[in-house]
């Protein structure tokens, strides 16, 4: 019996990867009405609760909203052929949309030291970088990465393109070289970072996403 070809089948990872976009978009959609909700009932309980109640919800519902806008980083990056199309950003806009899900990457122990400026970055390079540098903060876990260790981030100009440089360094401030070789998730992070149109290079133990020109 002659096999069939499958060349047309795509590829599981690529699927699964379409689907879960779909799923986190929803997901943020829904959160984002419970938020609005929640605010809204907030408004019309005014001052039929404690202030110190009062101030509880509305810190609630505003934790909900960034949540939603947080869990919409993490889905494809919307065209403006599209509702609601993604806004070219910066890089101090967009880390804090990100910084929750980079903590719980990096794992519990590790430290990350972020220092972002206001250089743009287009919506494609956003979501690019988030799953670039998300990949980056995982990869050290696999080499057991102590407790104690900081991982800093900062933003800067490469040659007038927008660039994100990591570098991990132990307790004591010994750099821990981020190398092309630390498996897996350094290897999704340069395919990530190829998708928006971003190099992943590596350099003295560092790791330097750069935008293309």
């Amino acid at each position: 019996m002659i096999a069939r070809e499958h060349a047309n089948v795509p590829d599981p990872s690529e699927t699964e990867g379409a689907l879960l976009g779909d799923l986190i978009g929803s997901a943020a959609h829904d959160l984002g009405g419970i938020a609005a909700a929640l605010a809204l009932r907030v408004d019309a309980l005014g001052t039929t609760v404690s202030a110190e109640d009062h101030r509880g919800l509305v810190s609630i519902a505003a934790e909900a909203r960034t949540l939603a806008r947080q869990l919409r980083q993490l889905r494809a990056p919307r065209g403006e052929e599209q509702l609601a199309p993604d806004s070219a950003t910066t890089f101090a806009r967009w880390w804090p949309l990100i910084e929750r899900f980079g903590r719980a990457v990096a794992g519990r122990g590790i430290a990350l030291d972020a220092r972002m400026d206001d250089t743009p970055i287009t919506a494609q390079q956003s979501h690019a970088l988030t799953f670039a540098t998300l990949a980056l903060l995982r990869a050290p876990r696999d080499r057991g990465l102590a407790a104690g260790a900081t991982v800093h981030i900062v933003s800067k100009s490469h040659g007038g393109q927008p660039a994100l440089c990591l570098t991990a360094r132990s307790a004591d401030g010994t750099t821990i070289p981020m190398t092309a070789d630390d498996g897996p998730w350094t290897r999704y992070a340069s395919h990530a970072a190829a998708r928006g149109g971003i190099d992943l290079r590596f350099t003295d133990g560092a790791a330097t996403l750069v935008a293309n020109a």
